[in-house]
């Protein structure tokens, strides 16, 4: 009987351990509304007003054209930003995401007028950044 309990015990331990850790560290997602800056220009990154995991969707014009500005944060040494584009003139008025990991992040655009979606991954990490579609 006695060694069943410290049996039972051991187990309610490494199972309360492992849901401790997961609640722990949730992976930080949200819904965010994209801004048009296509009139007016992009304006300049300001790092002061941002944090380590910060994300944001810009609807621009860039040297692709009509395009989404994805720009997400993230501490190496200090705050940093990174940006992506991605080239389309389809509409898009919110965005979702997800970081999947401290360097990577899924974004998802969202359309309110055909229901398209489009998945996007971005990561950056020293001086690369990358997206997959």
């Amino acid at each position: 009987m006695k060694r069943t309990f410290i049996d039972f015990l051991a187990y309610a331990f490494i199972v309360f351990t492992f849901f401790s850790c997961i609640h722990l560290s949730p992976n930080v997602g949200g819904v965010i509304e994209i801004k048009d800056f296509r009139e007016t220009g992009t304006p300049s990154i300001d790092l002061s007003i941002h944090k380590d995991q910060d994300v944001e969707v810009n609807r621009t014009i860039s040297v692709v054209g009509e395009a989404y500005e994805i720009v997400f944060y993230r501490v190496e040494d200090t705050l940093r930003y990174f940006r992506a584009f991605y080239g389309t003139e389809d509409e898009f008025d919110k965005a979702t995401y997800k970081w999947k990991n401290d360097s990577t992040v899924l974004v998802r655009l969202l359309s309110p007028v055909s229901n398209k979606k489009v998945k996007i991954k971005v990561w950056g990490k020293g001086p690369t950044t990358g997206m997959e579609m």
